[in-house]
């Protein structure tokens, strides 16, 4: 049995999101990068781990259900046979009533959901907010561990939209470069993001995958694009054998551990692979590198040291002068300095 401080980082960051927030599965899923089944059965695993005994003891059919009902994700004809369920299930009920002790704090003023007595009885606790998640009253604030989780995956949410880019990027070349009758066809618009360049991302000494970086521009606004593979697998933010905390990729702007920005983190997927964007800050100009590290799901929002892929932002490779258009010249970031090796981090030295 568990207490909800022993849960792993992604479990105790879903459950605060859902109870604190009111999100629904749905729109934990955007914000954590992650697909609603997903956070669904992480949700599940995390009541299932505060009261494993009284869990076991409720139909396997019936007890995600009843988790789902607890975390007020079930509205209408559902709600209802939950309900329904919990009124003939002295198991189940008892399972949810554990619950709701584990996770007092967690809920609103103090409102947790109705789990019913048994049949022909009143109910137990009564009702004070609306049904499912989403309810208009503010959310509390979220403990530091939770924020930490959010913070890590800002990145993995953008995946899709990375990928468009690229491939509008890698489209420029036809819809410039093409014939008169192709121009015509294309009508030119300012909102087409422009490739400024691509970037090698290299292992530092003793790591392996690699990556590629690519910044586009759009008007004042400049993205950077971070594609990497066979990494090693991040751990999801499950707790190890030992304790350990899970761990994420984060991408970062940087000189060394102590002058570095981030712009993001994500977790890879089975096979080590991940990719996504971030906006530039208007001091992009002052680092000298982009930087990939491994970092613990944790409250320390510093460098962990641990880089893991790097590239010099001074090699930065213009597209071929049939790629380039209007405003998407391939030079450096305005101010990028001559490149010059940062202190190497600890288990790892700059490509």
């Amino acid at each position: 049995m568990a207490t909800f401080d022993q849960l792993p980082p992604d479990q105790r960051a879903i459950t605060e999101l859902i109870l604190r927030r009111r999100k629904s599965y749905e729109e934990i899923s955007d914000t954590l990068g992650m697909t609603p089944g997903r956070v669904r059965d992480l949700a599940r695993e995390a009541l299932g781990a505060l009261a494993p005994v009284t869990a076991e003891r409720v139909d396997r059919e019936w007890r995600g259900q009843v988790a789902d009902y607890v975390l007020g994700q079930q509205t209408g004809p559902e709600a209802g046979a939950t309900r329904g369920h919990l009124r003939s299930s002295e198991a189940a009920r008892t399972w949810a009533l554990s619950l709701l002790d584990s996770l007092e704090d967690l809920f609103p003023a103090g409102a947790p959901p109705v789990i019913p007595e048994g049949a022909h009885t009143g109910s137990r606790r009564s009702p004070k907010r609306a049904s499912g998640p989403t309810g208009s009253a503010p959310g509390q604030p979220l403990s530091p561990a939770a924020q930490a989780v959010v913070r890590r995956r800002r990145l993995a949410a953008a995946l899709a939209g990375a990928l468009g880019l690229l491939v509008i990027g890698a489209l420029l070349v036809g819809l410039i470069g093409g014939d008169d009758d192709k121009k015509k066809a294309t009508p030119r618009t300012e909102a087409r993001p422009q490739v400024v360049g691509t970037l090698g991302l290299k292992p530092t000494r003793g790591e392996k995958g690699e990556g590629i970086a690519v910044i586009t521009s759009r008007g004042d606004k400049r993205t950077l694009l971070v594609q990497a593979t066979r990494l090693s697998p991040s751990a999801q933010g499950a707790q190890g054998a030992q304790g350990r905390p899970g761990s994420a990729y984060e991408v970062w702007l940087y000189n060394s551990p102590r002058d570095a920005r981030s712009l993001g983190a994500l977790p890879t997927d089975a096979q080590g692979n991940f990719q996504g964007q971030s906006d530039l800050p208007a001091d992009a100009s002052k680092y000298r590198f982009v930087d990939i590290s491994r970092e613990p799901v944790d409250e320390d929002a510093r460098h962990s040291g641990k880089s893991v892929l790097r590239g010099r932002v001074a090699d930065l490779q213009a597209p071929q002068a049939g790629a380039q258009g209007q405003g998407g010249g391939g030079a450096a970031p305005q101010g990028a300095a001559p490149p010059q090796a940062p202190p190497a981090p600890p288990g790892g030295q700059a490509p």
